[in-house]
């Protein structure tokens, strides 16, 4: 378990969903930006989150789980037509995770909140599923628009099969950090360039074309590989005993996100 690192000071937002995974029945906080974000916190960052919860039992409950865990939630909004967002979880016999999401959810509303407007952070995190509504793109970019981050850290969390290219591209274009995973990785590349030539060729090609300083793949039990300018590296994965995958990459990116933020090396 990480210790709160208390070395360097930094201010973070995270955007997107609070999410109740439903695994056998029983409910577990979640959602990617909300894993971020906690992560975020055990790593000493002053974490912000921006998201939108129901009126209801799960809405209070994750709440409390947001403060209890170290995040900051005064941009957490509270809906009154549409109820906390959930998912439900199956992990298949190859590791592999199948979420069931359902639709007019709360944090597909998430309004821009009131006194978010010239502040200065160390980096924003977003993902892609979030921008599914209009109504986040549109909260999204004003918050893009109205305050300054060191870094913008996206994270391309392809669910339902939803990568738009027009979502992709408006995504790469305003970040300098991306991460994915190999399989969205193959995906993207074949949606933005017609085929895939493997991860370096991948890694380099999407880096020049967005100007990214950083772009990182994780690969499972196989590890991770990055580029950052020219130099593409990759790095072995430690043998665990895994008991499921779930959010295992949400803890990559806060992990990372907060230790480059504090260092500048990748």
């Amino acid at each position: 378990m990480l210790g709160r690192e208390k070395a360097l000071s930094i201010c973070t937002l995270t955007f997107g969903a609070i999410v109740w995974d439903i695994i056998d029945d029983r409910d577990y906080i979640g959602g990617a930006p909300f894993n971020v974000a906690v992560h975020l916190a055990n790593m000493g960052a002053d974490s912000y989150f921006v998201s939108r919860v129901g009126d209801d039992s799960r809405g209070q409950a994750a709440v409390h789980e947001a403060k209890e865990r170290g995040v900051n939630t005064i941009y957490i909004q509270r809906d009154l037509l549409h109820p906390t967002g959930t998912a439900i979880c199956v992990v298949k016999p190859d590791g592999d995770v199948e979420y069931r999401i359902p639709e007019g959810v709360a944090y597909n509303y998430i309004e821009t909140p009131a006194g978010l407007q010239n502040q200065v952070f160390d980096a924003l995190y977003f993902g892609l599923f979030e921008q599914k509504s209009p109504v986040n793109r549109a909260s999204l970019g004003k918050i893009m628009e109205e305050n300054s981050f060191g870094h913008v850290f996206c994270d391309m969390n392809i669910r339902r099969d939803f990568h738009p290219m027009e979502l992709v591209k408006f995504s790469l274009a305003r970040s300098d950090i991306v991460k994915m995973n190999e399989l969205e990785a193959e995906t993207i590349s074949r949606q933005l360039y017609g085929a895939f030539d493997g991860i370096e060729r991948f890694c380099r090609r999407i880096s020049a074309d967005y100007s990214l300083e950083v772009a990182c793949i994780t690969r499972g039990a196989k590890g991770y590989c990055m580029i950052s300018g020219d130099e593409y590296r990759e790095f072995k994965a430690n043998r665990i005993e895994v008991c499921d995958p779930i959010g295992a990459g949400d803890a990559f990116s806060g992990v990372f996100l907060a230790s480059y933020c504090r260092t500048g090396d990748p």
